[in-house]
């Protein structure tokens, strides 16, 4: 292997602190990508975003390559 541990995570609802956590940037730096799909991603679901919106934030914003989606 190459020394980096691999993660996986799952396609749920997820607020916008847990998101930045599996992209592992600053809540700034992910408003600001998501600020790039808003008109696509729609409203949340108060503090968090529905499944079909992660199943298209995980496709439009690149995950690091050492996250596997499950």
């Amino acid at each position: 292997m190459d020394g980096v541990k691999r993660k996986s995570c799952c396609i749920k609802e997820y607020t916008l602190k847990e998101l930045a956590g599996i992209y592992e940037v600053s809540l700034y730096i992910m408003r600001k990508r998501l600020k790039a799909i808003k008109k696509a991603l729609g409203k949340r679901d108060g503090n968090f975003y529905k499944t079909e919106q992660v199943k298209l934030i995980f496709d439009t914003v690149k995950l690091p390559s050492h996250i596997d989606i499950v």
